[in-house]
């Protein structure tokens, strides 16, 4: 059986990925740029899963410079990593400096909760709001806490407090992971640095790739005013964040816009091939990713691409020489191994395509075109019991998809009208609350008597809010987990992460 590349690859997820934005430096001096860049890469060390090498760097910047925040930086390093009693023995230890800030007694407040120490942690919230900090998560999570433990008053004065400001309580900042914290760490850090826009620009791309858009996307605003023009790689990093957000009419503005403004870029040019496959034109995009080889020669997922459809337009020989080149990157793609099992498939080695296609799916377990061919190629080789497998495999990943659009669209529509009914709030204009009111709802209603000037007891829904696992959740608040097999006959945990915390995660 053959496969076309132009099939389906709508539903491969490729992205061009560009490099972390440089936080603009030119004007400091060595010793800054050290302690900067020494702060920045243990940052993304952390994002990346390493906290234990980002705490090495967040210590090697306190020997450059005594600042408050980076304690709470080594702080989160060790809470990252697991490492709960060192994290409570550098509490303990009183050092004046860390004591400056006041994110550091909110992340020791967390970890005196979680060890059921609530009068210390009740403490700690009180001392990291005296300091100034007037954060919303220090006023959520003091508001928690005085609910929980008796304080009523107290409670109410802090989460009014918040409400004020903004009714909308599925912010995921306001219930921060670590890496969240990491993020606020650094702006207090940087905040009078006058490293510009490319420093939002810095902090939206780590939210980006830590899984948490919502705070990507206020990172990524804050860059786009303060660069007055938007540089390349912040265009290429809003339809990335988009692509992520599962709104296909913002996807299409941030492509259009990146296009339009940078027609020479790699990224956009390389989505445009991918526009024109799945519009079933492989002769335009072989052309155009050609022209794209030129200015990246070296990239293996542009190669791939190319050479598939190289193979699919019937330049066989160009296909492989393209493949081979690609092959010789180093790089481990399964759209590389993709595309060298449908050229093995094409010339005539059925067993090498097998076992190409093997090896794509089991980079990509969930892609319904590389399962496709997978099982295409097991098929021709008559290998029956494999492909009963690989059947039953496919039947999983369909109800997966199944489950998880169906999921999505309920969330979009709940949230959207979530979303209606706070703008209609927070315009001032009189709104019709549903007869079922979730807690967000019942926020809202709260905010509009705040709103008039008449009281608003918040105790049942601090209560609500409270009754939940807020502070170190097995699962995030803005995510949805599946499991399903794999071709080894294990557990595949697929999780998929929402522009905001799920209202279901509040019911």
């Amino acid at each position: 059986m053959r496969f076309s590349v132009v099939s389906c690859l709508v539903g491969v997820l490729l992205v061009f990925t560009a490099a972390a934005p440089v936080v603009a430096q030119s004007k400091i001096s060595a010793e800054e740029k050290a302690f900067n860049d020494d702060v920045m890469a243990g940052a993304a060390l952390m994002v990346a899963g390493n906290p234990g090498a980002a705490g090495h760097y967040f210590t090697e910047a306190l020997k450059n410079r005594q600042r408050p925040q980076l304690y709470s930086l080594i702080l989160l390093a060790l809470i990252e990593s697991g490492e709960l009693p060192a994290a409570v023995k550098l509490c303990s230890q009183n050092v004046e400096l860390a004591r400056r800030d006041a994110n550091f007694h909110y992340w020791c407040g967390r970890l005196s909760w979680l060890n059921k120490d609530r009068t210390s942690a009740v403490k700690s919230l009180e001392n990291a709001l005296s300091l100034g900090g007037d954060s919303p998560h220090l006023l959520m999570t003091a508001a928690l806490m005085q609910a929980q433990t008796g304080n009523a008053s107290r409670a109410a004065l802090y989460f009014t407090r918040l409400i004020r400001r903004d009714p909308w309580i599925l912010y995921t900042r306001l219930y921060p992971s670590p890496i969240a914290g990491l993020l606020f760490a650094l702006e207090d850090l940087f905040a009078r640095s006058g490293l510009g826009a490319s420093f939002p620009h810095a902090l939206s791309a780590l939210a980006l790739r830590a899984n948490m858009p919502d705070l990507s996307r206020q990172y990524l605003e804050a860059a786009w005013k303060g660069y007055g023009t938007p540089p390349e790689e912040l265009h290429q990093l809003r339809h990335q964040l988009y692509r992520a957000w599962g709104r296909p009419a913002l996807l299409e503005l941030a492509f259009s816009e990146g296009i339009k403004a940078y027609p020479k870029s790699v990224h956009f040019r390389f989505h445009s091939a991918l526009r024109l496959i799945e519009q079933r034109k492989p002769e335009r995009a072989r052309n155009l990713l050609l022209e794209v080889t030129v200015d990246e020669p070296k990239s293996a997922l542009v190669l791939s691409l190319l050479g598939l459809t190289q193979l699919e337009t019937g330049q066989v020989e160009a296909a492989r020489k393209t493949l081979a080149y690609a092959r010789a990157q180093n790089e481990e793609l399964a759209l590389l191994d993709y595309a060298e099992g449908l050229y093995l498939q094409k010339t005539g080695a059925p067993l090498k395509a097998r076992d190409a296609l093997q090896r794509a799916v089991k980079r990509e377990p969930t892609n319904t075109q590389f399962g496709a061919a997978y099982l295409a190629s097991l098929a021709a080789a008559r290998d029956t019991k494999a492909q009963e497998a690989e059947q039953k495999r496919q039947k999983a990943i369909a109800t997966y998809f199944t489950e998880s659009q169906d999921y999505e669209k309920k969330y979009q529509a709940r949230l959207e009208a979530l979303e209606k009914l706070a703008a209609g709030v927070k315009s001032g204009k009189p709104v019709v609350f549903p007869a079922v009111c979730d807690l967000q709802c019942l926020v809202l209603k709260g905010y509009v008597e705040l709103a008039a000037g008449r009281p608003w007891n918040p105790a049942a829904v601090l209560a609500r809010l409270g009754a939940k696992d807020l502070w170190f959740p097995a699962l995030p608040l803005h995510a949805w987990k599946k499991e399903i097999p794999t071709l080894a006959g294990e557990k595949l945990v697929v999780i998929k992460y929402f522009q905001s915390v799920l209202p279901s995660q509040l019911d």
